[in-house]
């Protein structure tokens, strides 16, 4: 696919959406059936990415939008296009939203607090926590499938709220 960046699968690896020329495209996996996403902000410039993400649903893509610098807010849209939903109010610099399993909430990195750390993001509220104290280097995280864990590139293994950490070996 010419000119795509900032791919993210749906989890069932059937579609992806991506960024090209400051609008969102989704596609089937073999990148057949490109259509244009309708209701995301176009970036005039794009500052920073914006990572768009997948719902575990499929249903909504979260991402971030910068405002007129590199710092801006969490968003989501439905997947076929529509009206944007602001979910943070705090711009800050962010990086790719990650789903929990159960679609409710996502992990970003953010700058919010002062240090880049991980924070947990809820759709019902809006609500954001965060997940850790760090020396200021929690990047993109990965959260498996159970969601009893998460990792962060610092090397650390993060439990969750309510679950049993796992010790390295």
């Amino acid at each position: 696919m010419r000119n795509a960046r900032h791919a993210g699968w749906a989890h069932d690896c059937n579609k992806i959406v991506f960024e090209r020329r400051f609008q969102f495209w989704t596609a089937n996996a073999d990148g057949g059936d490109q259509q244009r996403l309708e209701g995301p902000f176009e970036a005039d410039n794009l500052l920073a990415p914006r990572y768009p993400a997948f719902s575990p649903d499929s249903q909504l893509i979260a991402y971030f939008q910068a405002a007129d610098t590199p710092f801006g807010d969490l968003w989501i849209v439905p997947s076929q296009g529509g009206n944007p939903q602001r979910i943070t109010h705090s711009p800050s610099l962010c990086g790719k939203p990650v789903w929990h399993p159960d679609g409710k909430s996502f992990v970003s990195s953010s700058l919010r607090g002062g240090r880049r750390t991980l924070w947990q993001v809820t759709l019902r509220y809006s609500e954001t926590r965060q997940l850790f104290i760090s020396a200021g280097d929690g990047l993109h995280p990965t959260l498996p499938t159970d969601a009893q864990q998460l990792f962060a590139n610092t090397r650390n293994t993060l439990a969750l709220p309510g679950s049993t950490p796992k010790n390295d070996p």
